[in-house]
């Protein structure tokens, strides 16, 4: 009896691959396995182990370096070097509108939402404005009057002191060692003589003002001042109303009234 041949490539031994007979003396197993693409052989022959590739052999990434990404369809993306970015295929070919842009006191980025190439400007730090070019190099103009207190005077802008303001005291008030106007001046009232013919006291209270005091022989007139001499007998011409006329010397005019009861006087 002849005894029936049988097909080793019939139980599918290859995997991912095509199987073909080899009855040769030197195969073991009487087959060849021609694996698919993307596919190895095992130990066994068997085209069951995947073959790994290099998606990035043959990728250009100008201006960037190709990096294995399995989270994109591609299986790759695209490092760009500095200064460059990404396209809408992935490439690097997209220049950096920050890399020509110098800011100064400020930082580059985009200014815009939308994020186009042309919206892309300087943001500049706290007490930095943009100049005609958008860079950050025209410092921040403050008020320094805004916070000054000047207290009895005011506020101006002064460049050439450190603080950057003077204060300019209202009358009759001078600065402290602060520069503000908390210092009330002290005015010699007397320093005239305008008693004349009397003692003169100057007072800084109530506005200011001075005071005479008359020597013998004189009194005070209306503006208070010791110009009109004592009359001899100023009771005489004195109109005392419902009182009696004391002369007093010391007084304005040479007497004072004592109001009979009942009666008071006038201004």
């Amino acid at each position: 009896m002849v005894e029936a041949r049988t097909n080793p490539c019939d139980a599918r031994p290859c995997g991912r691959g095509r199987c073909s007979v080899n009855s040769t003396a030197e195969s073991v197993s009487g087959y060849d396995c021609n694996c698919e693409v993307g596919w190895r052989q095992d130990v066994n022959g068997s085209c069951t182990v995947p073959e790994v590739i290099d998606v990035c052999a043959n990728v250009q990434c100008v201006n960037g370096r190709c990096s294995v990404d399995d989270t994109v369809n591609a299986g790759y993306t695209c490092q760009c070097y500095n200064t460059w970015g990404v396209d809408a295929t992935g490439s690097c070919t997209v220049q950096d509108p920050c890399s020509e842009l110098e800011c100064g006191n400020g930082r580059c980025g985009i200014v815009s939402e939308q994020g186009d190439d042309g919206l892309h400007g300087c943001t500049c730090y706290d007490g930095w404005l943009k100049d005609a070019a958008g860079s950050c190099t025209v410092a921040e103009l403050t008020n320094p009057c805004a916070e000054a207190d000047c207290g009895n005077g005011k506020c101006r802008v002064n460049d050439t002191v450190a603080a950057g303001y003077t204060c300019d005291c209202d009358e009759r008030w001078l600065v402290d060692a602060r520069g503000s106007c908390f210092i009330r001046e002290r005015i010699d009232y007397c320093v005239s003589a305008p008693c004349m013919n009397g003692t003169c006291f100057s007072f800084q209270n109530d506005g200011g003002g001075f005071l005479c005091r008359c020597n013998e022989g004189w009194i005070r007139d209306g503006q208070g001042i010791c110009s009109k001499p004592l009359p001899e007998k100023p009771c005489e011409t004195a109109e005392c109303g419902n009182g009696e006329c004391i002369e007093e010397p010391r007084a304005m005019e040479g007497f004072f009234c004592r109001c009979s009861e009942g009666w008071m006087r006038d201004i």
